[in-house]
């Protein structure tokens, strides 16, 4: 199974054209994929900021604070990762990922804090690659 960070909703919203190369893969090689980020919808349910809220909300806190605005939307960003990799381990529990061979495609500032994640939760994992651009 190839699964990912990425929604269905996310990758439409890229434009026309635009597809999962996870999904893509996994079709042409017969086998499950599955998309774990929550939508916008989803995201707001539990409490995420999304969009136009959390640069408004990160407006406000550099504005507050003095800071430089991209500085405060990294880490608000950050402070979410942990809610979202819930979810992205929420949908991979029903996949009973200790009993089979997931692929789990995301970006490289979740590499570590996933894979601690997982394993707090007793769940073999090994990182393959931790950044897919490093010697590109």
């Amino acid at each position: 199974m190839i699964a990912e960070e990425a929604s269905g909703e996310w990758v439409a919203a890229r434009g026309h054209g635009a597809y999962s190369v996870a999904k893509g893969v996994a079709t042409r090689m017969g086998i499950q994929h599955l998309f774990c980020d929550p939508d916008t919808g989803q995201r707001r349910t539990i409490g995420l900021k999304v969009g136009e809220e959390l640069r408004t909300h990160a407006m406000t806190v550099s504005k507050e604070t003095r800071r430089e605005w991209t500085e405060v939307h990294d880490a608000e960003v950050k402070k979410q990762f942990s809610t979202r990799e819930a979810v992205w381990f929420e949908r991979l529990e029903g996949c009973e990922p200790n009993n089979r061979s997931i692929i789990f495609v995301c970006g490289a500032d979740h590499v570590n804090t996933f894979k601690a994640a997982l394993d707090a939760k007793k769940n073999l994992a090994s990182i393959r690659c931790r950044c897919w651009t490093e010697g590109a």
